[in-house]
């Protein structure tokens, strides 16, 4: 197989043909958003079948949790990534029926993903209510270089008739009214709502704000310079709008820009429209296509460089790693304040929350090929340590941080506390990360600005948490009782031995993080108020932590709960 076809994601080599798969398959992403795989046409029209949106990482509504009796320390709302207008979608005008409003018939004709280059190839043939039929091919990809763009290219090419076609570009819509899933817990879907407003500017702009998390995000349009378009009103809206004649055996292409914010509270984009609006003009200003496509490739060959695993002798396991590689890639929260949510960013499964896997699956990754994209992680877990100790009081534990099992905002969101909250390990899992990363790249400063803290707070939490043991079978032990680990159907126990071992590593690297900054840094320790009263205490836990093992049957064991 050519070297570069294992780079090639063929529609025709899938084995699951169906539209909401294609979508997830085929996302774009850099960290920062996603745009799933749509038909172009469908908008927030039900005649379609998909779902599409783009999804920004961290941006996020409320809703309230109902419980059949509610006690304290249960998580009081959701929090639930938002959906918001698809970039890809367009509206095609023939013999006075649009798009939108009389649904075009759409066959799909071919997509391909070129993971050497994070663009993408759709393909497919229209036929209007008037049977005039045309072939829409797209390319489009999210830039690694400017994470706030997204870029696309529409090209029409007429099939049985020539005469004029108007394309328009707008957003009549701000969230699709498509049918999710209801029925499974991963693809639930809350009922938020958004609102919109349009800020004054050359270019269509638009604010988008959430009702109860107070957040909004900018996003902003311009048509490039290969094929320039004015800005209209259409339908009380701002747009673009040009019409083509077609001639068949020829092609007409157009190219768009889309500028998206990172999530701002509302009150702060409210008052910074101008300064917002002004830094969006000049972001897409006088730009092409194929500029904005070569910083951004350029961008996603360096990863590959540093990233690329090559297998010889099995062309579809190393098609199959390099997948799973450049989706991580297009997850992963670079800017301090977000991290991978379950799902990635392909659309709304989990509501866009993080878990543990971001830093025990996901971040190793990181840390040995892009080490940059794994400190900013790390530094999501920094920036919600006020949430981790706010959670901690709540749930009673009087000394240290309990980082939330499910979240977006830092504060706990899973409404099931067994399989949720239970999970304590999760504070184990966030310090091992940064001994790893620490340990692996050296940066000792991120250590000490940043790391050590959330390993004394979370190494604070197991000894304020568990215990030491009196009862005959544990005496001189420390335990960690009424547990969940990472076994979801075995929760409430007690010394799940995971969850044990994790706390014994997260205390022994406060205490060998602790002997190195006290000789180079000790006004650190100060600054946390570690001393070695309490260094000694994390050394004994660790040394005499109850690890369940069975002699007989020769394995690491679990003790039920006895209440």
């Amino acid at each position: 197989m050519d070297e570069n076809n294992t780079f090639q994601i063929h529609l025709q080599k899938l084995a699951h043909q169906d539209e909401k798969t294609f979508e997830t398959i085929y996302t774009l992403g850099n960290g920062h958003f996603g745009v799933r795989a749509s038909n172009p046409l469908q908008g927030n029209n039900s005649h379609y079948p998909g779902q599409p949106g783009l999804f920004v990482n961290g941006f996020y509504d409320l809703t309230q949790l109902s419980y059949g009796e509610n006690y304290s320390g249960y998580a009081q709302n959701s929090q639930t990534i938002c959906e918001v207008p698809d970039p890809r979608f367009i509206i095609f005008e023939v013999d006075g029926v649009r798009s939108d409003e009389t649904p075009y018939n759409v066959r799909l004709v071919d997509k391909n993903l070129d993971m050497r280059t994070g663009v993408l190839m759709d393909i497919f043939d229209v036929k209007t209510p008037t049977n005039k039929q045309f072939r829409l091919t797209l390319q489009s990809f999210a830039s690694h270089a400017d994470k706030h763009l997204f870029v696309i290219r529409y090209s029409v090419s007429a099939l049985n008739f020539t005469g004029p076609i108007t394309i328009i570009k707008q957003h009549p819509y701000i969230k699709q009214q498509i049918q999710s899933n209801t029925t499974d817990m991963r693809a639930a879907q809350r009922q938020t709502v958004l609102d919109r407003t349009f800020i004054q500017s050359k270019l269509p702009i638009m604010m988008i704000s959430t009702r109860k998390s107070q957040l909004a995000l900018i996003v902003a349009q311009q048509a490039l310079s290969d094929n320039p378009m004015h800005v209209t009103m259409l339908d009380d809206l701002p747009s673009y709008s040009k019409t083509f004649d077609l001639t068949q055996g020829m092609t007409q292409s157009f190219s768009f820009a889309y500028a998206i914010s990172y999530p701002h509270p509302l009150l702060k984009a409210t008052l910074s429209q101008p300064a917002i609006a002004a830094s969006a003009e000049k972001r897409l200003a006088n730009k092409s296509f194929k500029q904005l496509l070569d910083d951004s490739a350029a961008k996603v060959n360096q990863f590959w460089k540093n990233s690329d695993i090559e297998l010889t002798g099995d062309d579809a396991l190393a098609k199959g790693i390099r997948f799973n590689l450049f989706h991580l890639y297009q997850a992963a929260g670079g800017d301090g304040m977000t991290s991978i949510p379950a799902k990635g960013l392909t659309g709304p499964g989990y509501e866009g929350h993080f878990f543990w896997d971001a830093e025990m699956f996901m971040l190793p990754f990181f840390t040995y090929t892009e080490p940059q994209m794994a400190r900013q992680l790390l530094l999501y877990r920094y920036h919600t340590l006020p949430q981790a100790q706010h959670r901690a009081r709540e749930m009673g534990v009087h000394n240290g941080v309990m980082f939330p099992w499910r979240t977006i905002n830092g504060e706990e969101s899973s409404s099931y506390y067994p399989a949720g909250t239970a999970q304590v390990h999760i504070n184990a899992d966030i310090a091992y990360a940064i001994d790893t990363y620490v340990r692996v790249t050296g940066d000792t400063d991120f250590l000490m600005d940043y790391g050590y803290e959330i390993i004394v707070k979370t190494a604070r939490f197991w000894l304020a948490y568990g215990h030491w043991a009196t009862d005959d079978a544990h005496a001189g032990k420390f335990v960690i009782n009424d547990v969940t680990g990472p076994d979801e159907y075995t929760a409430m126990v007690s010394n799940n031995y995971f969850t044990n071992r994790m706390a014994q590593n997260n205390l022994s690297i406060a205490v060998k993080y602790f002997n190195q900054i006290k000789h180079s840094h000790p006004e650190k320790l100060v600054e946390l108020n570690v001393t070695d009263e309490e260094i000694a205490q994390f050394n004994h836990a660790a040394d005499e932590m109850y690890l369940p093992y069975d002699e007989k049957l020769k394995i690491k064991k679990t003790r039920r709960s006895l209440h």
